[in-house]
């Protein structure tokens, strides 16, 4: 039996599952329909979600450490995921054959191999999105040529702000989808070979990603080519420098393409 229809045999004992609030990437703007491959995925009980990307109408990337490998999520591709009507598509989880969650050398648990499949994706119609474009991979090596400081673009639905004031930082919802510039932070770094960082400042244009935001797209400038995956941020506050997982390495290329022919 083809997977489709396995996953076909839960989607209908899942068809009363709501899609749950979100929030959004800190310090952007509200995405609208900018980039409608960036969708927002929750596990089964919906206690959890994080951001990712439709590379085909089939491939679905996100973070490794949102999921357990074999579990089947449900995403959307919706800017507002709580509106009514939302159209829900179901898929596996294959999580990076390499991935360890603590094994990055420098940071304590730092994630390797940060990179998730979620495929195949199908609505309760059996159908796969049909949507207006779809995220791009990168070349081989492409973020080893690219200059320290380069522009790039955060797409999520992660914690956008934090109000201050009368006890712990409490995150701001926003449930919607949400985009940021960003830069590069190049260079060597002791975090490990599949992770690059980028800068989390707040203002002056720039933003950066948040928890939720995790698995969501690092674009080139303007581009919908994926630098990397958001991965995480080394303080609860999302401040500093945040950490992403390339996928312009041979290892992360060999596995997403295994899906993707």
């Amino acid at each position: 039996m083809g997977k489709k229809f396995i996953v076909l045999s839960i989607v209908f004992a899942l068809l009363l599952v709501a899609v749950t609030s979100v929030s959004a990437i800190t310090n952007g703007q509200p995405d609208g329909d900018e980039h409608p491959y960036v969708g927002v995925v929750f596990d089964l009980d919906q206690t959890h979600f994080c951001s990712g990307s439709a590379i085909s109408p089939d491939v679905f990337i996100t973070a490794a450490h949102c999921f357990n490998d074999g579990d089947i999520v449900s995403l959307t591709f919706e800017s507002s995921p709580g509106d009514l009507g939302a159209e829900v598509y179901y898929g596996f989880v294959y999580q990076h054959p390499d991935y360890c969650p603590d094994c990055g050398p420098g940071l304590h648990g730092a994630f390797q191999n940060d990179i998730a499949v979620i495929s195949p994706l199908v609505n309760a119609d059996l159908a796969s999105p049909d949507l207006d474009r779809y995220g791009q991979l990168p070349a081989l090596g492409l973020v080893d040529t690219l200059r320290n400081q380069t522009a790039v673009t955060l797409v999520g639905f992660g914690f956008q702000d934090f109000i201050t004031g009368g006890g712990p930082p409490v995150p701001t919802f926003d449930e919607t989808r949400h985009v940021a510039q960003a830069k590069l932070q190049t260079g060597s770094h002791n975090s490990g070979e599949s992770l690059i960082k980028l800068s989390a400042r707040q203002g002056n244009d720039q933003g950066g990603f948040c928890f939720g935001d995790s698995g969501g797209p690092v674009l080139l400038g303007e581009t919908d080519l994926i630098l990397a995956l958001s991965a995480f941020s080394p303080n609860d506050r999302c401040a500093g420098v945040t950490y992403t997982s390339r996928i312009d390495t041979e290892s992360a290329l060999n596995f997403i393409n295994g899906f993707n022919p």
